[in-house]
């Protein structure tokens, strides 16, 4: 979760058109972030259309109805690459009367707008820019807050190793294990994965699971996945939360626990792919658990929420001075966890075995039980990783996309949606433009309700597989596009499944690349925050709480919408995931008819909950589609529809005050555009949290970017 202030606009009342009425659009577009406008200071392309704008200066509210259409107009031409006379033309043919007036200006406009060649990292070319002429609009966008934080979250030109993560201590870890010991994208990933455990306990460790995406033996062109994912324990059943005493049962506690999973995945990874020592790759997570790690604001930030919520179940002893709320850790203290650092130590030497055998599995499993729950010794000794095939798509605008399977919705939704704007003439060429936003938000719709369909394969294997070929193969994908609207969103009536609620919440994800072009994509969860608020006094792990990723029968939203049944709890189910570590390749058209998947140049991932998904999916967008620089695709301000968001059928546009100063915010002609279209809108302060590392394949130098909204900084050498 983000490290951001209170948006200004923080109520859950949907958003309608009125709410713009008298917001003027130099104070909205024009705003301290100009991140809508990143082009004019980063020579990226930007739209004739935006040029327009503004030059122009025009007032984008909805009650200028027929100026606001003629601009909608020009935006559904321009998708089709119409000459200006043929623009002209059409318009004119749809509104005779004033809209003639609107065109000469806007060619007259276009006038001040010079045409030059970008070089995108993977070739291309196109864009424009305004000149020194027209250097007024030019320096309202160049003193930029946030391009003035992107040496803190951004390096360049790297030439043999990356870590993105979301704490700097564990980025430098990473790297450590690869450049001075001599390690792999591999053992990196184990060392990272085990630091974050440590320096943010709230998001993730080895109390929770994991999706591992590995690009091992890049000659052989290898993807795997491996699943660590939680799972419901023997004694549980669909109704265990039904009608429950306690409405928090499902969430703080014992009984919110599943079978901790993560340890047993990081170790068939190392096992199949690591190079050095198990030990060797335990020992740094070990020496900051031991010796402590100074809080960050992201971790102070944390740790404030939960003492206001003043939890039971040993969070205390861990987050305070002397077990007292009132003296919570604060920034640039010091955090200790002495036990955890006594079960790594026992990792150290034998292996995941030290937790999930014996005395010590005995022991975690008498201090769930003691906190409520009713997981066994053996339940914990039972459980064990799963190997996966990733899912593939090779046909998306000269790109392969490789993400993770059920019972992960991420890699088949991601690719669901991007196969759907794949479709458009234009596909993804202007994503700024209202018309793609609104595409965008159309096909979140469409791909978010066929994820309910989704669940562990285990257990309904038909289903599972129908649904991620819908969404990655053949036609369906196309045949959605073909139903949907340019001018107006779809009625849940008509989006591709009946559809059910569910709500998943916060994770960690890093990136890590090596020098011989191995890399690994891993996102870590327990949950919510500091998962179930259980902290084991005997081995120090902070315990998930993702049997609240589960649905329960009877339990309707706020619109009577059923829970999804696909994802009832049952012994040894895994709950469905939004996590979604994803890898995108360069493919020739040879290759994406064949089984290669071409080159790899992005590894990318997010924390989240739901907007994981449209968080990755717009950073794609925008870096590989649009060509924008990764850390602009990474800043650039996000929507976000998951068809039912916390009780409202609202699509969510981000307005974050970030602790380092600046606002990310959707611009205000963008939210007008929307709700001109029909969506209901939310401004939320929180649009998930991205780590990716791209790879030029010109030069092989990697850029690595952690989101400005986690406050992670990247490393490598």
């Amino acid at each position: 979760m983000p490290v951001v202030g209170v948006a200004s606009t923080s109520s859950f009342e949907p958003i309608n058109s009125s709410s713009y009425q008298n917001q003027s659009r130099d104070s909205d577009s024009f705003s301290a972030l100009s991140l809508n406008n990143y082009n004019t200071c980063n020579s990226g392309r930007r739209s004739w259309i935006d040029m327009v704008r503004e030059v122009l200066s025009i007032d984008y509210t909805p009650a200028q109805t027929d100026d606001l259409d003629a601009l909608g107009d020009l935006e559904e031409l321009q998708e089709t690459s119409l000459t200006s006379r043929e623009a002209s033309k059409t318009i004119h043919q749809r509104r005779p009367v004033g809209v003639a007036i609107l065109i000469f200006l806007a060619i007259t406009a276009v006038g001040l707008v010079v045409k030059t060649k970008r070089v995108s990292p993977y070739g291309g070319s196109g864009g424009s820019v305004v000149d020194n002429q027209s250097s007024s609009v030019v320096n309202r966008f160049c003193d930029d807050p946030v391009q003035a934080l992107k040496p803190t979250a951004s390096i360049e030109g790297l030439k043999h190793g990356a870590v993105a993560a979301d704490h700097p201590v564990c980025s430098k870890i990473g790297t450590s294990i690869m450049r001075d010991d001599g390690g792999n994208a591999v053992d990196a990933a184990v060392a990272v994965a085990l630091c974050l455990g440590v320096a943010n306990p709230a998001s993730s460790g080895i109390g929770g699971g994991a999706f591992l995406l590995v690009h091992h033996d890049p000659v052989d062109e290898s993807e795997r996945v491996i699943d660590c994912r939680e799972v419901a324990p023997a004694a549980a059943d669909t109704d265990m939360f039904l009608d429950h005493s306690d409405p928090k049962a499902s969430t703080v506690g014992g009984l919110a626990i599943a079978v901790p999973a993560e340890l047993r995945g990081l170790e068939l990874a190392h096992s199949r792919h690591g190079k050095l020592q198990w030990a060797q790759v335990v020992e740094p997570a070990m020496l900051l658990a031991v010796n402590g790690i100074t809080v960050n604001a992201n971790l102070a930030h944390e740790i404030n929420i939960m003492a206001s919520v003043v939890p039971d179940f040993g969070l205390r002893d861990l987050l305070t001075h002397d077990g007292n709320w009132e003296n919570p850790y604060k920034e640039g203290e010091l955090l200790k966890n002495p036990k955890l650092g006594e079960t790594l130590r026992a990792v150290m030497a034998q292996g995941s075995d030290a937790l999930y055998s014996g005395t010590r599995a005995a022991q975690l499993a008498k201090d769930i039980q003691e906190a409520g729950g009713i997981i066994t010794k053996e339940d914990i000794e039972k459980f064990r990783a799963t190997l996966r095939s990733p899912v593939v798509a090779r046909d998306i605008n000269g790109f392969s996309v490789v993400g993770v399977p059920p019972p992960s919705s991420g890699g088949a939704v991601i690719i669901g949606a991007l196969r759907f704007l794949a479709g458009y003439a234009s596909p993804l060429a202007a994503f700024s433009d209202t018309l793609s936003r609104h595409r965008f938000v159309e096909a979140c719709k469409h791909v978010f309700a066929i994820r309910m369909s989704m669940s562990d394969p285990s257990f309904n294997p038909a289903s599972a597989l129908d649904t991620v070929e819908d969404l990655t193969k053949g036609g369906f994908m196309e045949s959605l596009r073909l139903s949907t609207r340019d001018n107006s969103t779809l009625p849940f009536r008509r989006l591709a499944r009946p559809f059910g609620y569910l709500n998943d919440h916060g994770t960690t994800h890093f990136s890590v690349v090596d020098k011989d072009g191995n890399a690994v994509s891993m996102t870590s969860s327990v949950n919510t925050y500091f998962g179930s608020h259980v902290v084991s006094p005997s081995s120090g792990i902070v315990l998930n709480n993702q049997m609240d990723d589960f649905a329960t029968p009877g339990k309707r939203n706020y619109f009577g919408l059923k829970p999804s049944e696909e994802n009832y709890i049952k012994p040894f189910k895994k709950p469905l995931s939004s996590m979604s570590p994803t890898m995108v390749f360069r493919t020739t058209d040879s290759e994406s008819s064949s089984n290669t998947v071409g080159d790899l140049i992005l590894i990318i991932g997010a924390s989240g909950g739901p907007k994981i998904i449209t968080a990755v999916l717009q950073v794609i967008i925008n870096h590989l589609m649009m060509g924008m620089p990764l850390f602009d695709s990474m800043a650039y301000p996000r929507l976000h529809d998951q068809l039912i968001y916390h009780g409202s059928a609202v699509t969510t546009t981000e307005r974050a005050v970030l602790l380092q100063g600046p606002t990310l915010m959707v611009a205000g002609r963008t939210k007008d555009a929307l709700v001109r279209r029909g969506h209901a809108l939310l401004d939320v302060d929180y649009a998930g949290t991205v780590q990716a590392i791209s790879i030029d394949l010109e030069t092989n130098e990697l850029s690595a970017v952690c989101d400005l909204r986690k406050g992670g900084r990247p490393d490598g050498y």
